[in-house]
């Protein structure tokens, strides 16, 4: 398939907007679950060259009117945009970088003091001596796993610190050394001339329709973290610009209620209610305005636990407690939300007899059974995920369209600079028109899908990627 990208410019310069992008059409029509390469797309359609594709991708097409709209409407038109995202590119502020790489330097020299002289002679980036040391030297209470090695994650350790103020150390070592390798170190090999990062976006990688990046990947810097902002306050906008981000607000449980039609949820959002704070007062039998902080969290991790099909044993491990506790807080949530859980189940035996689940906008995810007609657990838990995950995706994808449309083409002092998932960044020229850009902007975001609860995005602005954490 690679090859018919390749050939594609070929291929539209004699058909011009009749004729399908192939690369793309194939990915649609194959529910994100096809190799995509041009001999066993050619022998799955029984075709040879790209003209008799294209007529059989159009015959396809003609029986899935939504999955055809997705492709027109969205799929093909998003192309432009993400080259002119990837040509825009984002700016880095160089010599604010290279002083946060010596400081982070700095701090890992002083770290790997400070352990070597708490454990003595080990490698501080090893697991197993630092776990064995850990255990050995300090008595640390590890448990080990099957490996037979101790087991040193965060979640493991984090607990432990404030009995043992060590593991603090290690874990800021780790931290730090994240942040240089993973990110400090790749992102500013890859400043081009311009001064600027330019990311590569990938339509044809995640099964649930959301974009991917690479080259590097700016979606992977971390939210709401100190690594990450540390890293995003190297990213500044054009001179005379301003950074605006604007972050769909707990899209995939808005899409979670209008899907399920759960009216506790839906009067939530409504009520313009903390949907985390609602649920945690049902859970834990309070008052919605006697939940703690850490009732929240809890209720915070549940409510997307139950996005992502989380079981008793994945919500345990999350949360640090027992598994039993966590089925008891699974329970709370689908008494508190009947119509979510009905919607899981018929939605599991949909996915059994069509073999296919949807998207809001039509987009499919291919369901496989096992020998005995089963759908297994990790493919049931993609199952429940995907409606939600993957419609928040294509709702994205359209918004962007939709913007594109509404906003970037009449106004060349507004420019798309990254899409991270929920959240898109602009550079806006900074003048009195400013507001009236960001407000135009998240009008358009807003109205792009009525639902059976209000749609919100929240809008940050600043003069460093960073500050907008």
């Amino acid at each position: 398939m690679k090859a018919i990208w390749d050939l594609k410019s070929n291929f539209q310069k004699h058909h011009n907007q009749s004729v399908f992008d192939c690369y793309l059409a194939e990915y649609v029509l194959s529910g994100g679950d096809h190799e995509l390469t041009q001999q066993k797309t050619f022998a799955v359609h029984e075709v040879t060259d790209l003209e008799s594709l294209a007529k059989k991708q159009q015959e396809l097409f003609a029986k899935y009117p939504k999955l055809h709209d997705l492709y027109l409407h969205i799929e093909f038109p998003l192309v432009a945009i993400l080259c002119a995202m990837e040509k825009n590119g984002i700016l880095v502020d160089r010599k604010q970088m290279d002083a946060l790489a010596k400081t982070v330097a700095d701090e890992i020299t002083q770290l790997t003091k400070d352990l070597h002289h708490a454990l003595g002679d080990v490698n501080p980036a090893s697991p197993a001596q630092v776990g064995k040391a850990l255990f050995d030297d300090l008595n640390v209470p590890l448990k080990k796993t099957r490996s037979g090695q101790y087991a040193t994650g965060e979640i493991e350790l984090l607990p432990l610190s404030k009995e043992f103020p060590i593991i603090k150390k290690i874990l800021a070592f780790r931290q730090l050394s994240k942040l240089t390798n993973t990110y400090i170190v790749p992102l500013v090999e890859k400043i081009g001339k311009d001064g600027r990062i330019h990311t590569t976006y990938n339509q044809t990688v995640a099964a649930t329709g959301r974009l991917s990046a690479h080259h590097p990947n700016m979606q992977s810097i971390p939210s709401n973290t100190d690594s990450g902002r540390r890293i995003k306050k190297c990213f500044v906008p054009t001179h005379g610009f301003v950074f605006a981000a604007f972050d769909y607000s707990q899209q995939e449980l808005r899409i979670l209620a209008h899907q399920t039609k759960e009216a506790a949820l839906i009067a939530a959002f409504k009520s313009g209610k903390d949907i985390h704070r609602a649920t945690a007062a049902e859970i834990f039998h309070t008052s919605y305005e006697k939940v703690t902080s850490e009732q929240r969290n809890a209720a915070k991790t549940i409510n997307f636990g139950m996005l992502y099909g989380m079981g008793d044993y994945g919500l345990a491990r999350t949360l640090n407690i027992a598994p039993e506790e966590a089925g008891v807080f699974i329970s709370a949530f689908y008494q508190t939300y009947p119509r979510v859980k009905s919607f899981f189940d018929e939605l599991l035996k949909t996915a059994r007899k069509q073999r296919y689940v949807e998207t809001i906008l039509g987009r499919r995810k291919v369901v496989h059974l096992d020998s005995k007609g089963q759908i297994d657990s990790g493919q049931k838990r993609e199952i429940i995920n995907f409606p939600m995950q993957g419609s928040a995706a294509d709702l994205m994808k359209k918004a962007m369209v939709d913007v594109d449309a509404q906003v970037l083409q009449t106004n060349k002092d507004v420019r798309l600079i990254l899409q991270i998932h929920d959240e898109l960044l602009f550079e806006i020229k900074d003048d009195r028109h400013t507001q009236q850009v960001c407000e135009q902007i998240k009008k358009v975001m807003e109205d792009t899908y009525k639902m059976d609860v209000p749609v919100e995005v929240e809008i940050k602005t600043g003069g460093s990627w960073g500050e907008l954490e």
